[in-house]
């Protein structure tokens, strides 16, 4: 099973594991594969040793196709697979402006959207408001299986422009975060 990919080069956001890092595998099947950290460059750029990948690849590539099966395990890695018309660094901007949003003002906090079920909550929940982002695809496992699932034109921040959550995304964070702490299993 994997998702239906409708552009010949996508963008990957994805986080590895201390025991399982995204790196050696990247290099292995990609002879130069385009990347960056997602948190360098931003306020959060002292956890660059924790920070997500954000990488540019072909959809037909031996990397993609690792980490959809890779997603797919409960120890697997975690993340989204992005669709855009737009170039490395304009989805690179999309990504990083919405790290740091504001919950009540003036807290404010790093928003992990590109794990998928905070991006599950966030995005079913929110409107249509940029184009950068044309498809975004993501793995949820659930109890007993899991399952892939995409959105057209997914936005995980009510306001783009001071990344924001609405009252229906706050909701949907908080019930997330009580079924975490209730030992529910992680996406």
């Amino acid at each position: 099973m994997k998702p239906k990919l409708n552009s010949k080069t996508v963008f990957v956001i994805i986080e590895g594991h201390p025991k399982r890092p995204v790196l050696p595998g990247l290099y292995d099947l990609e002879p130069q594969p385009h990347w960056q950290y997602l948190f360098a460059d931003t306020e959060w750029a002292s956890y660059q040793s924790e920070s997500p990948l954000v990488i540019k690849i072909d959809a037909g590539s031996p990397f993609l196709r690792s980490v959809i099966d890779d997603m797919q395990s409960p120890e697997g890695w975690r993340g989204l697979i992005l669709e855009s018309q737009d170039d490395f660094d304009t989805v690179l901007s999309w990504a990083r402006q919405r790290l740091t949003v504001v919950f009540d003002p003036p807290r404010t906090g790093l928003l992990r959207y590109y794990d998928p079920l905070i991006w599950h909550a966030l995005c079913t929940t929110g409107e249509r408001i940029g184009e950068t982002i044309q498809h975004g695809h993501y793995w949820v496992e659930d109890v007993e299986s899991g399952a892939w699932h995409s959105l057209e034109y997914p936005e995980p921040v009510a306001d783009p422009t001071r990344p924001s959550l609405s009252s229906s995304q706050l909701q949907a964070i908080t019930v997330l975060a009580s079924r975490r702490n209730n030992g529910q299993p992680r996406s």
